[in-house]
């Protein structure tokens, strides 16, 4: 476990017993600064070596909030502490000329994005913005340098788009 009290394991059990309506509005911006600061603290312990093993954590850790928190703010909280980190592993993630992009890296944004923790603007930033740009420099490499053919060039471009 990466953080050894998740705020989830005190909090949500004690839930049906509060008067929800009146504690959560004073209860949740002190939830949503611990759950920021989980992430913070999970993305120091595990740092951009283990980036894979810290998305899917925080990707299980932040559904444990769905139905509490609206999904609006959990997509704040998304955008705020692991969009920059996942745009960084993305754009870190090295893209051969062969085209085997991490399908891990791939699925962890798309399962963001299907479980509405990650908004559709966002996603397709990553997508073009970190993926699909080293895909393009790997290509233009392999051309310029004449390591790839340019019908090579446009497989690899189709096999990416399916």
């Amino acid at each position: 476990e990466i953080i050894n009290d998740p705020p989830h394991s005190w909090i949500i059990p004690w839930l049906p017993h509060l008067d929800y309506k009146r504690m959560l509005e004073n209860l949740l911006p002190d939830v949503k600064r611990k759950i920021k600061s989980s992430i913070n603290a999970a993305s120091k312990k595990y740092g951009t070596n283990q980036s894979m093993y810290l998305f899917k954590w925080a990707l299980d850790f932040m559904m444990n909030w769905r139905g509490i928190f609206e999904q609006k703010i959990l997509q704040s909280i998304t955008s705020e502490c692991l969009t920059p980190r996942l745009g960084r592993y993305l754009s870190s993630v090295s893209v051969p000329t062969n085209n085997n992009i991490s399908q891990d890296a791939l699925d962890i944004v798309i399962s963001f994005y299907n479980e509405g923790i990650l908004t559709e603007r966002e996603v397709l930033s990553l997508l073009e913005g970190e993926i699909l740009s080293n895909f393009a420099s790997s290509l233009h490499e392999g051309l310029t340098s004449g390591d790839l053919h340019p019908s090579q060039a446009a497989e690899r471009y189709a096999s990416l788009k399916r």
